[in-house]
């Protein structure tokens, strides 16, 4: 359909062609047949003559001011209309802004498509940039989240020990802190001044039948104490137990057990007199080498975190980027119409040209 349109639009522009060559030959041969002697021809004589040779054609009307038209880029703008209206200005702009939007939506998904799709070498460049960046990112996430991944799993390695070993082999026991808390119960009550509604409640898990916060020692440390009593000692206790532990495997618990001196009773190396919160160091040696590593770990995993803040500004950056300079660029359609010789050497041909832009 569209190549039947192009084909009559140029036999109608070849005929316009041949008209006019027709009407020049015609009128050269009257003017010739009338050609009047210098000596007698008046000036508005001389004057009209000259109008009509360079305004001679079958269309083509001699006029005070000559009236051009540019092209607009709109076929049947071009063609068949005399003027430029401003339906087509929003036209115009209803494609940049598809176009905009086209380009905005392929570097959103994939940055550096975008930059591909407006074309050109300052964007191919943009496009390399922004997909180098997008591939530099994903690397650093992924391997950053897997470093932080083997370095969590050997801090918990050395707090819990294995298995294997029923637990025996590990740094940390929340079974050891629940024995110091039964042993020393009295004295921590007295020198935290635990009230007497407080005393109650702890004398329910902690008295003359033993001590009911134990479990089983060499199980998993989830089974080795019961998490519902022991928080409830902590709460009721006061002063010295200013939180309480959260239960295994939370990230909370691994993060209370390194961070807070009042957990400390569960380290292997630390002393079990130490009864006051002031008198605990800051940390015992086992403590201090597990928050290096808890330590470690966050960092990697921050590092990972900021690639992926990284990962998420290329992509609206490489969007807007891309939208901006297709809508001030993009020209949609591009057309222009022309009147060449015939390659035969007789009459003229017409030449018609079209591109548009997706």
């Amino acid at each position: 359909m569209f190549r039947s349109i192009v084909i009559v639009l140029s036999l109608a522009v070849a005929g316009y062609a041949n008209t006019i060559q027709k009407s020049e030959m015609l009128h050269n041969k009257f003017t010739s047949d009338l050609s009047v002697p210098a000596e007698i021809a008046s000036p508005g004589l001389k004057s009209f003559v000259s109008k009509r040779n360079l305004y001679s054609g079958a269309f083509i009307q001699p006029t005070l001011e000559s009236r051009t038209k540019k092209l607009t880029g709109n076929i049947s703008q071009d063609l068949f209309s005399s003027s430029y209206t401003r339906a087509y200005n929003d036209s115009l702009d209803r494609l940049k802004t598809r176009a905009a939007m086209t380009s905005g939506f392929f570097s959103l998904v994939i940055p550096g498509t975008g930059q591909l799709y407006n074309g050109g070498t300052s964007n191919y460049i943009k496009a390399a940039a922004f997909f180098g960046l997008e591939v530099a990112g994903w690397v650093v996430n992924v391997l950053w989240n897997k470093k932080g991944d083997q370095e969590t799993a050997a801090f918990r390695l050395y707090a819990d020990g294995t298995a294997a070993d029923n637990y025996r082999n590990g740094h940390y026991s929340v079974y050891r802190y629940a024995q110091w808390i039964g042993n020393n119960v009295q004295q921590l009550e007295q020198i935290n001044g635990t009230s007497s509604q407080g005393q109650a409640i702890i004398a329910k898990y902690i008295n003359s039948k033993g001590n009911t916060l134990l479990g089983n020692e060499y199980a998993s440390p989830q089974y080795q104490v019961n998490w519902y009593a022991l928080n409830q000692v902590e709460n009721a206790m006061g002063g010295y137990f200013s939180h309480w532990l959260f239960a295994y495997p939370g990230v909370e618990y691994y993060k209370e057990i390194g961070k807070y001196p009042q957990f400390r009773q569960g380290w292997i190396d630390e002393n079990p007199s130490i009864l006051t919160y002031n008198s605990i160091k800051i940390d015992t040696k086992d403590s201090y080498f597990y928050e290096n590593m808890r330590g470690t770990a966050t960092h990697l995993y921050n590092v990972a975190l900021v690639a992926a803040g990284v990962l998420i500004l290329n992509h609206f950056a490489s969007g807007v980027e891309a939208a901006l300079w297709a809508h001030s660029h993009y020209t949609p359609v591009k057309t222009s119409v022309g009147v060449a010789p015939s390659p035969q050497g007789v009459g003229y041909q017409a030449e018609f040209n079209l591109a548009v832009n997706f």
